[in-house]
């Protein structure tokens, strides 16, 4: 770690949103927002967690029960803090039910004693259609810069380290 204290934890979902989209488009649209981010300002990048909590979808989803996921981000908090990381940024895909993780992340966060900020890829990205999985799940993942592009400065309103 060395030169940065701050860690981006991704967390995206394995599931289908229809053929005109890969499986997984979650999962890529915020690795690809992570990766920005880490090519903009040092920060780690660890592996991400292809997986999101258990819930009701109308397509294939791979998930886990919320104790498994506490376990995995327990794991990942402790690692992340014994190595210097002292402020962890989980950045979701759209399918997670933030409340669930939201409290995961403030258990967690003051368990291991570093920040946590949590966060959605779309509300890092301008433009954000209010349609779940739509237009801007297209335009992020293949890439319309004009369209989905990062914005600028610190975190959205409603997003605090908890």
């Amino acid at each position: 770690v060395g030169k940065t204290d701050v860690a981006i934890v991704v967390i995206g979902t394995v599931e289908a949103h229809g053929v005109h989209l890969p499986v997984g488009c979650d999962l890529f649209s915020a690795i690809a927002v992570a990766e920005e981010v880490a090519r903009r300002r040092e920060v780690l990048l660890p592996p991400p967690i292809p997986v999101a909590f258990l819930f009701r979808t109308s397509s294939p989803t791979v998930s886990l029960r919320v104790e498994t996921m506490r376990h995995l981000l327990d794991d990942y908090f402790r690692s992340l803090s014994e190595i210097g990381v002292s402020k962890i940024v989980v950045l979701s895909g759209c399918g997670q039910p933030i409340s669930a993780l939201s409290a995961l992340c403030k258990e967690l966060g003051e368990k291991h004693g570093v920040k946590v900020i949590l966060t959605r890829v779309k509300m890092l990205i301008r433009d954000e259609v209010e349609e779940f999985c739509g237009e801007g799940d297209t335009h992020g993942l293949l890439g319309d810069v004009d369209h989905a592009r990062m914005q600028g400065g610190s975190c959205q309103e409603g997003e605090d380290w908890v």
